[in-house]
């Protein structure tokens, strides 16, 4: 069984993306923003608050960081929806999570950036260049669902992929896949999540900015070759 990288993917985020996005991406997204530095409300699903006039955005940072993605992104994001803890426990992963207050997620993929010997990053200024999608939550949510993955059908299947997989020795892709979204079981990985794989062209839909950052700029996306 592979170690846990939940912890390791965490510590990367805060490490080098969230400050390379900070850096070079956040004050061209946004006039007036907040980024949050207390654990309290990260955990509540809020990483960047934006100021509106008449409400404020709560915006969670989504990054791609697993070693194997670095320098070489696919055109999906992952939604999680199950996994162990380190208490051994079952925990609802940030998709199905509806105690978490987040309206927006700022989906990241890391396309090109300087890697060390274990292929993670080790610096913000290791960063060359990202690709970034702020996605609304509640459209997306609705989209999900009318492909009749409810928070319930997401639940009892995750559950039930995880109790016909247990002896399973690689990923499980659920039998009732769709083309643009689909469930997949990791027993291999310590946590042994679920999560709901989505296209990336489907998240584009509900997009209200999608651009590349660079240390030289940002630079909306407007035909997409991935």
């Amino acid at each position: 069984m592979s170690k846990s990288n939940r912890a390791l993917d965490m510590q990367q985020d805060n490490v080098a993306i969230m400050p390379f996005l900070y850096t070079y991406l956040f004050s061209h997204m946004w006039d007036d923003f907040e980024v949050v530095e207390d654990t309290e409300r990260q955990f509540k699903g809020i990483d960047v608050i934006v100021h509106h006039e008449k409400c404020d955005d709560n915006v969670d940072v989504k990054s791609q960081a697993s070693a194997k993605y670095i320098n070489n992104p696919v055109p999906t994001f992952v939604l999680e929806c199950l996994f162990t803890n380190q208490a051994k426990k079952e925990q609802l992963g940030w998709w199905l999570d509806e105690n978490l207050l987040t309206d927006s997620y700022l989906c990241v993929w890391v396309h090109a950036a300087k890697t060390n010997s274990r292929g993670l990053i080790d610096s913000p200024e290791d960063i060359i260049d990202v690709e970034v999608m702020l996605v609304d939550k509640p459209p997306l949510q609705e989209h999900i669902e009318s492909k009749g993955y409810t928070h319930e059908v997401l639940l009892n299947r995750a559950r039930w992929m995880r109790k016909i997989g247990i002896h399973a020795q690689a990923s499980v892709i659920d039998e009732q896949s769709d083309d643009e979204m689909w469930l997949t079981y990791s027993p291999q990985l310590a946590e042994k999540p679920v999560n709901l794989v989505i296209k990336k062209q489907v998240l584009k839909k509900f997009a209200t900015r999608h651009a590349r950052v660079t240390k030289s700029g940002v630079f909306d996306v407007v035909n997409d070759v991935m």
